[in-house]
């Protein structure tokens, strides 16, 4: 059904959402099901329904060999718990386009100043690249960054919130 665009004529939009229909499964579960039915053989899907197979170990070795993987590294892998393999999947794995536009979409930083301005608080998401580079300190030395600290003379008053003074009236 898969194979012969059966979604469309059964009034799915995709076949990930057939799957997920007919299976009553997740989506990603659904989405890792049809990516299996593209690229496996008659005989592979023989050995998951007799049991002999798992589908997860099919998916995850059929991920490494797209990923360039030797039949080496996928026999090495059959040894290995299914956490690892997918880690070791993942070190293979090229960075695609649409991964750096996914990573770089994400990307934001937030700041908040305290009610009294006296600290911020920051929080955001940076790309491997950006984040170093923010990490890094700066050469121009701490008195480039940040203001200097307020004097003893310097008085921020409750009342209107300004520095030194009210524009002229007392608090």
């Amino acid at each position: 059904m898969l194979r012969f665009d059966g979604a469309a004529r059964t009034g799915y939009a995709s076949k990930v959402d057939l799957v997920a229909a007919m299976m009553d499964v997740h989506r990603t579960t659904a989405k890792n099901l049809v990516y299996l039915a593209a690229r496996i053989d008659e005989s592979t899907i023989r050995d998951i329904h007799s049991g002999r197979l798992s589908y997860v170990r099919v998916l995850e070795e059929t991920r490494l060999r797209e990923a360039g993987a030797t039949s080496e590294q996928i026999e090495h892998t059959r040894r290995l718990d299914l956490g690892r393999v997918k880690r070791f999947w993942q070190k293979l794995r090229k960075m695609t386009r649409t991964d750096e536009r996914r990573i770089f979409d994400g990307q934001y930083i937030s700041f908040q100043p305290s009610l009294d301005g006296g600290h911020y608080r920051v929080a955001g998401q940076l790309g491997g690249y950006e984040g170093r580079s923010a990490g890094k300190p700066s050469n121009s030395g701490p008195t480039a960054s940040f203001p200097p600290p307020p004097t003893a003379r310097t008085k921020t008053t409750a009342g209107c919130g300004l520095t030194a003074g009210c524009g002229g009236r007392s608090p």
